[in-house]
């Protein structure tokens, strides 16, 4: 079964966004690959970004510093939520090794948007045995 071996796990919320926003942050422990997903609604004002970003395990199971996951490491290419660019869903998958992992909404002026970001964890190592 397919749900044995995938995920969802939410990093941001379905909200309207008006400011920069962390996303949840997502452990990939028992997962070999990620996508995130993306569901951009009605945008009403330009300037928000969407980036994508990797922690490593800081040695207490909590994700240490988070840095920006390198375009090598993506499948794929992060959408931009605009007037022109809204009410679409997309995905990008994750191609690196970093055990946590977030999404960021970045308002760089006067950005104005409903969306959401998921991340589908797959190829579980371990299927739940619940």
């Amino acid at each position: 079964m397919l749900d044995q071996h995938i995920s969802p796990l939410g990093t941001i919320e379905a909200a309207a966004y008006t400011a920069t926003t962390n996303g949840a942050d997502v452990d990939l422990a028992n997962f070999d690959a990620a996508t995130f997903v993306f569901d951009i609604g009605v945008v009403t004002a330009d300037d928000l970004v969407f980036t994508l970003e990797e922690a490593p395990d800081d040695g207490t199971g909590s994700p240490g510093a988070y840095t920006l996951v390198a375009a090598a490491d993506l499948d794929g290419v992060v959408p931009v939520p605009t007037t022109a660019l809204d009410q679409l869903q997309a995905q990008v998958g994750y191609l690196g090794n970093q055990r946590f992992v977030r999404a960021v909404v970045t308002d760089s002026g006067t950005g104005d948007g409903v969306l959401s970001v998921v991340v589908i964890a797959g190829k579980r190592r371990r299927p739940d045995l619940t």
